[in-house]
């Protein structure tokens, strides 16, 4: 990179720059042929910016093309190390990135700044302008595998600022979806549980990520989610299998870490889908005892509870809870394949299809129960054993999941009371007479 030093290319540089910035493609022709020789690409000294990065950040292609033309080289880096295609990326300038993508001979997208980003990481902001500018990239072969210098992935990033399309992206690009970070062993899925991002760590199951991945310091991903509160995404990686009862380095569970946070909800949760509430970490506390120091009453109201949950009851047995979440994590593709067995009759459905199909499409999409399980739970939702299962009602778990393990936790109907209208009596109110402003004697 030919950098200006002395008094003559510094003025004529400065110039060239100039008249980039007006857009006087005429000056611009008249400097190169009179200038000194390959000045197209001289760099101004302050920043190492060439008259290519300029019209890359104003988005003017017309200036670009026009200094393709008279050689200006689309690979040149500035003193940071940019090129003018990450300039174009960075501002989302379509246009510029199109021209320098298409004016340069063989476009090195593999070049990357002193962070060690590459262009792709320019284009992670949340327009439509840089999601297709990454578009862009990737057609023109940019590296989507690549990791900056502080060893954090590309997809990392991206679900790192809840860019759920631009994960979209870099997934269908073939990019790993379980690469961790090479310093922490972060995830990208730790990175959507830890902030509570469900779109994206729904993208990045539905891709294969593992749900049972662990960091450095054996923090799962179900860690990240308790740790933050965020019950959501729990609920989306028990839809996809993931085991609760794990420990991490200190041999914290997630119950422990969400009982630290009085997270009480996510405790519950914890405990009906199989973490051990009787468990003790590295300081020989249970969830309970630490929701307790942290004076945490709803966390430790639901962590006793949990204790005395043993999972063996109709209705409350983890496998059976498991596949309950799955089913509400895959339900519209089950609708879609069950109405492919029951076709409408003058706009209706009769809500039921043979038995033997719709074990079909449970197992067409992957459940997780075994055969002699998933007939005991069939059975209720065909009372008169005509052959064919009530899918409608299935779909609600009613009579199969207990209700307090149900995802609306059994709520009760709002006004309260018995069919007989007996409610709950209040307490009398009794009017108090109070004195204002304006009766007050003076």
């Amino acid at each position: 990179m030919p950098i200006a030093t002395d008094r003559l290319s510094k003025l004529q540089i400065l110039k060239l720059i100039q008249a980039v910035n007006e857009k006087d493609h005429d000056k611009i022709v008249k400097l190169i042929d009179n200038g000194i020789p390959d000045l197209v690409n001289f760099a101004e000294p302050s920043h190492g910016r060439t008259g290519l990065h300029l019209a890359a950040c104003a988005n003017d292609d017309a200036t670009i093309k026009h200094l393709i033309s008279y050689g200006a080289d689309c690979d040149q880096t500035d003193l940071e190390g940019r090129t003018p295609y990450m300039k174009a990326a960075e501002y989302g300038h379509v246009q510029a990135l199109k021209a320098l993508l298409e004016g340069a001979l063989d476009p090195d997208l593999s070049l990357r700044d002193l962070d060690g980003n590459n262009i792709c990481n320019y284009c992670l902001h949340a327009t439509k302008r840089h999601q297709e500018c990454l578009n862009l990239a990737i057609k023109y072969g940019a590296n989507v595998h690549v990791c900056d210098n502080d060893g954090s992935s590309l997809l990392s990033k991206a679900t790192s600022e809840g860019l759920d399309k631009a994960v979209k992206t870099l997934l269908n690009a073939g990019v790993e979806v379980n690469q961790q970070n090479e310093s922490t062993g972060k995830s990208a899925l730790h990175i959507a549980c830890e902030k509570g991002l469900e779109e994206c760590a729904r993208l990045l199951l539905k891709f294969n990520a593992n749900p049972n991945c662990y960091n450095f310091k054996n923090v799962s991903a179900a860690h990240s989610a308790s740790a933050n509160g965020h019950l959501s995404v729990l609920q989306i990686l028990s839809g996809y299998g993931a085991d609760f009862n794990v420990l991490d380095a200190k041999r914290n569970t997630p119950m422990h870490l969400a009982a630290d946070k009085g997270y009480g909800a996510v405790c519950k949760y914890l405990g009906q889908r199989g973490c051990l509430a009787t468990a003790k970490n590295a300081d020989g506390k249970l969830a309970r005892v630490i929701a307790k120091d942290n004076e945490h009453k709803e966390a430790l109201k639901e962590c006793k509870k949990a204790e005395k949950n043993k999972g063996t009851k109709p209705g409350t047995q983890v496998e059976v809870v498991k596949f309950y979440d799955w089913m509400i994590e895959n339900k519209t593709q089950l609708e879609v394949d069950v109405h492919d067995y029951d076709t409408e009759t003058e706009g209706q459905r009769s809500g039921k299809i043979p038995t033997q199909d719709f074990i079909s499409v449970l197992r067409a999409n992957k459940s997780p129960l075994n055969e002699d399980k998933l007939q005991s739970i069939l059975k209720p939702h065909d009372p008169q054993q005509s052959g064919k299962i009530d899918y409608e009602l299935f779909f609600t778990a009613k009579k199969f999941i207990n209700k307090q393990f149900l995802l609306d936790g059994g709520k009760k109907k709002k006004g309260g009371g018995s069919a007989k209208g007996k409610g709950k009596k209040g307490k009398t109110k009794i009017e108090m007479p109070i004195c204002v402003k304006e009766e007050i004697e003076r």
